[in-house]
């Protein structure tokens, strides 16, 4: 993955996704993606995906059929737009990877709640315990 503008690349993306959604961004290039068929993205492309969130009770129960290898699939599927998973899966096996990891690992924790409201009750978690 590229260093991201991630005020440009909000900007490109402001139409896919209802406006106050926040979003995770990536920048590839040109060479991120699978060439196996003709380059997809000759000069490298980005993407913008709601925030990862934890998945709720509900979400595993209606999901419990789906190996667990493939969960994360899934939840990628309800959080990208369709403009986003057709760019996503394009790329190389190692881009997706490190894409899929900083995705994961930039999340937000708890469906319904802001990556703001996430950390500070993880903050505050962590004071109450320490004391």
């Amino acid at each position: 993955m590229a260093d991201v503008d991630r005020d440009a690349v909000l900007a490109e993306w402001s139409d896919e996704y209802p406006e106050g959604v926040d979003l995770f961004c990536a920048a590839f290039e040109a060479e991120d993606f699978d060439d196996l068929y003709g380059s997809p993205h000759p000069d490298g492309a980005t993407v913008a995906v709601r925030r990862c969130v934890a998945p709720t009770p509900g979400f595993l129960a209606r999901n419990r059929h789906v190996p667990e290898e493939e969960i994360g699939f899934v939840l990628l599927e309800k959080h990208a737009s369709p403009r986003a998973l057709d760019i996503i899966n394009d790329l190389t096996t190692e881009a997706w990877t490190s894409f899929a990891e900083s995705w994961q690992a930039d999340g937000v924790g708890e469906a319904g709640k802001s990556n703001r409201s996430s950390r500070r009750a993880a903050s505050k978690s962590r004071r109450s315990a320490a004391t």
